[in-house]
């Protein structure tokens, strides 16, 4: 504090100012920690309903039609499937507190340990399939930003659209029809990974399974960020840059990029969520060990406890993305952080 003609004026430090931002950023997270936390409680209570409700009978589809009746109630009585479903959340909710979803109906082994070892497998296309992604997208983006309304970017969006509307299935089929089998034999058709092995250890059998993912995210991506590149150089600010006789490369990357990577960072996190909930169909596809083939086993068998933790994993996995997209956001954008959310 400063005396001035008999006046004080208090002259506060940058650490003093950081603080407030610093506790808003923090109260956020702490709120968002707890919100996740009563929303996979509410997940785990509609899940364990929506098996409960499942037409068919897990006893009847393990054990096949032969199975006799005494044979059918050992199992259910084993399994606890005869219990009322109150005692049976109850029991599930307590063990999956603790790491432990149970055993599976399917084959009596520890869920926990199929479930993360296939998740981490997944999680692994998933990854590369961002990291390569978003550069890439940003390229496209950046580059179809500087021709608006131009021909080529007319045709860009065209081409993105078309990518956009392709299913999943439709571009691995068509990957495995170039690059496995009628045109170019380089690739293999299926990811022949033993189990237990890292996918990471078998590079040529996961090239096709990530190029679909990449050929998913890359038209959103994309159009995503030259939507926002577009609008940014618009601004006033942009304007006052190219005045001072700024080249456009720098205009680009150094201020109008920084300024539109927001809504780049949240579809980034939205594609990665959607990568992981639609690699049911390109594990499939080629064969790839990851919790989609283990989902639609657990569909076929009415492996409930397989189909709980996996539901519930998926939210997860979901939630924490989305949570790390919106810490990202706060690190990079000034006025999220002043704001604290």
């Amino acid at each position: 504090m400063t005396m001035t003609h008999g006046a004080s004026v208090e002259v506060t430090s940058p650490a003093s100012s950081r603080k407030p931002a610093l506790a808003k950023t923090l109260g956020w997270i702490g709120r968002r920690l707890v919100a996740s936390v009563v929303v996979l409680f509410l997940v785990s209570v509609v899940v364990s309903i929506a098996t409960q409700l499942l037409p068919s009978d897990p006893a009847r589809i393990i054990l096949g039609e032969l199975a006799t009746p005494q044979m059918l109630d050992a199992f259910r009585s084993a399994h606890g499937l005869n219990d009322p479903y109150i005692v049976r959340y109850g029991r599930w909710l307590a063990s999956a507190l603790t790491g432990d979803f149970g055993a599976s109906l399917a084959n009596g082994n520890p869920v926990a340990g199929q479930v993360f070892p296939a998740l981490a497998n997944s999680l692994i296309l998933t990854v590369i399939a961002i990291i390569i992604a978003v550069p890439l997208s940003t390229l496209i983006g950046a580059a179809a930003a500087t021709r608006a309304r131009r021909a080529s970017d007319q045709i860009f969006d065209y081409v993105m659209l078309a990518l956009s509307a392709l299913p999943e299935f439709v571009k691995g089929t068509l990957l495995v029809l170039v690059f496995a089998t009628a045109v170019w034999r380089v690739l293999p058709a299926i990811a022949v990974i033993p189990p237990g092995a890292s996918p990471l250890a078998y590079p040529r059998d996961i090239v096709l399974p990530i190029a679909v993912l990449v050929l998913s995210a890359v038209p959103y991506l994309s159009r995503l960020i030259r939507a926002s590149l577009v609008e940014v150089l618009a601004s006033e600010y942009v304007q006052m840059a190219r005045l001072k006789g700024l080249s456009p490369s720098r205009i680009l990357w150094r201020h109008a990029l920084p300024n539109a990577v927001v809504p780049a960072i949240q579809g980034a996190a939205l594609c990665m969520a959607l990568m992981l909930g639609g690699a049911v169909v390109i594990e499939y596809l080629f064969r790839y060990p990851g919790i989609g083939a283990l989902l639609t086993d657990a569909v076929r068998n009415r492996d409930l406890p397989m189909l709980q933790a996996l539901i519930m994993v998926y939210a997860a996995v979901y939630m924490l993305v989305n949570l790390a997209a919106e810490l990202l956001m706060l690190a990079v954008s000034p006025e999220m952080r002043a704001a604290g959310r």
